[in-house]
């Protein structure tokens, strides 16, 4: 009798091994799941902020409405043509001083 209590004893204790294995894996499968889900999640939140970056960036490159082109900035930097044929203000207004001048030391 002693064998078959201490068989069934054996037997018992190899089925709550294999019962608590069975629980230890299945929780590990379920952790390894989330943790799955978790990298998944994490994919595509990354996937997302990597596009918008990318807008980002696009439409830092672009040109704005407002700003100048860069065929108005050539444009802008190139300064006008002189007419020589008439005199500046700034021409006009020396050679006035210069004629009050030579009057000046005309005078006694």
């Amino acid at each position: 009798m002693k064998k078959k209590e201490l068989g069934e004893k054996k037997r018992k204790e190899e089925e709550k091994k294999e019962k608590e294995e069975a629980e230890k894996k299945a929780l590990e499968e379920a952790e390894a799941t989330k943790s799955q889900e978790e990298l998944t999640e994490m994919k595509k939140r990354l996937g997302k902020i990597e596009e918008t970056i990318k807008e980002i960036v696009l439409e830092a490159k672009k040109p704005s409405g407002n700003g100048p082109t860069k065929t108005q900035d050539d444009q802008s930097t190139k300064l006008p043509p002189k007419d020589e044929s008439k005199p500046s203000k700034e021409q006009k207004d020396n050679e006035k001083k210069q004629g009050e001048n030579r009057a000046n030391v005309d005078s006694p």
